[in-house]
């Protein structure tokens, strides 16, 4: 068992938001130090690579969940998003990516 001291501060570390109206779409957000994506090996011979946002984005299925996901730099740190939604199209994924504001 690994025990450590979670002390309190007031650094954001991430963030994820659910949208319940028509279908469910979940967003998270959360800041990172890699530049690199991490994907199960099952997944990785579905994945699309585009780019969304000016940044490399992927995009896969998984139990007809659709995932978009891509890292922005430039910030003070990365931040890498993860746009999920169920019965939705890539299109639909992307749309909503690129309407997106900082």
């Amino acid at each position: 068992m690994i025990v450590r001291d979670l002390k309190p501060n007031t650094k954001l570390v991430g963030v994820s938001i659910t949208y319940k109206e028509y279908d469910t779409f979940k967003l998270h957000i959360f800041s990172t130090t890699k530049s690199r994506i991490d994907l199960p090996e099952d997944e990785l011979s579905q994945v699309k690579r585009l780019e969304v946002r000016d940044a490399e984005a992927y995009y896969f299925l998984n139990n007809g969940t659709a995932h978009l996901i891509w890292i922005e730099e430039g910030f003070s740190r990365a931040l890498q998003y993860e746009l999920i939604g169920k019965q939705v199209s890539e299109e639909i994924l992307i749309q909503i990516a690129e309407t997106m504001s900082n």
